[in-house]
């Protein structure tokens, strides 16, 4: 079962612990992950791309080193991943132009129709409002934008008692629905399968 403790560093990793063990954890674990939705993202040398809620800042890295686009936002409420994210990017990927920034999805420090591509990983748990977070999404793409969407079934989260601590799993259906009704077009969806682990289910749309 899955500590009060830890559930709250998995939500919002923070303090010297959140720094030094969070990022490290969130970075190890999230690397098949991580590493698939990179996968599944078209973006160009030319291109705007946001990710949000970047956690240990994995993701961000491989976006900078791997595709290097002309532009690169990340999204977090935690400002000390923030600190975290910019000491990897300087250090891995130091040629990168890249913009961290403190804020939450539902209501992100953005203007309308600012990124060609935009990707979270394992973050959907903590979206207070599918609709809402959609609509948000939705608003700082452009016309023809791709969103890539990577999150667990949550199946055997749900029996390590991470509900208990508010976290949110969702059926695909509903997310689908939800990114749809927001203006969102499902584009392709699979799943993976990861030992010991809940299937991983990532889901590409285009905005409408």
């Amino acid at each position: 079962m899955v500590s009060k403790f830890m559930a709250s560093q998995y939500a919002l990793p923070r303090g010297l612990f959140g720094r030094l063990v969070t990022s490290f954890v969130l970075n190890r674990s999230n690397r098949l992950s991580n590493r698939s939705v990179l996968d599944a993202m078209n973006i160009n040398a030319e291109d705007s791309v946001l990710e949000v809620g970047f956690g240990g800042a994995d993701l961000l890295v491989r976006i900078a080193q791997e595709k290097a686009p002309a532009r690169l936002v990340g999204v977090e409420k935690s400002a000390d991943m923030i600190n975290r994210g910019r000491s990897l990017l300087e250090k891995n990927a130091p040629d990168q132009d890249a913009e961290l920034l403190l804020g939450e999805i539902e209501s992100l420090p953005l203007t309308d129709g600012e990124f060609d591509v935009i990707c979270s990983v394992n973050t959907i748990y903590f979206w207070s409002d599918l609709g809402v977070c959609a609509k948000e999404l939705r608003r700082v793409a452009r016309p023809g934008g791709q969103l890539v969407i990577g999150y667990s079934t949550g199946i055997k989260l749900v029996e390590s008692g991470y509900t208990e601590y508010g976290f949110r799993f969702y059926r695909r259906n509903e997310v689908d629905t939800a990114l749809w009704d927001a203006g969102w077009q499902l584009k392709s969806s699979i799943q993976i399968a990861r030992r010991n682990k809940d299937l991983f289910i990532v889901s590409t749309y285009d905005r409408t």
